[in-house]
């Protein structure tokens, strides 16, 4: 039961990051929360 608890919500964070992904293509903007802007931070060149 843990694992398909941990499995679903990984498969959220990557649903997430999918829809964040087509928002920034289609140019949509939104005032970033404190974990995307460190998130940002270290991985983006």
């Amino acid at each position: 039961m843990k694992i398909q608890k941990c499995h679903t919500k990984y498969q959220n964070a990557i649903r997430f990051l999918i829809d964040e992904h087509l928002n920034r293509l289609e140019g949509k903007n939104r005032e970033k929360t404190p974990e995307e802007k460190f998130y940002d931070a270290i991985y983006l060149p």
